[in-house]
């Protein structure tokens, strides 16, 4: 990520998930409108938040990288 970052549309953050493996969070960013600034704005506890799963049972899966 860089100063560029920050101008990036929720495309160009999918695009940057899929470049670098980040696959099956695409459909979550988008779903969260996560743009570039929201990107770069996310602490390390907000995207454990944002990628855990809430089971039927109310267990929190957190996600794995």
């Amino acid at each position: 990520l860089d100063k560029f970052s920050m101008e990036w549309n929720y495309q160009d953050v999918s695009y940057w998930l899929m470049e670098n493996g980040f696959e099956k969070f695409v459909n979550k960013f988008q779903e969260e409108e996560i743009d570039g600034l929201s990107l770069l704005n996310l602490s390390s506890s907000s995207i454990d938040e944002l990628l855990s799963i809430n089971t039927a049972a109310d267990i929190v899966k957190k996600p794995t990288i």
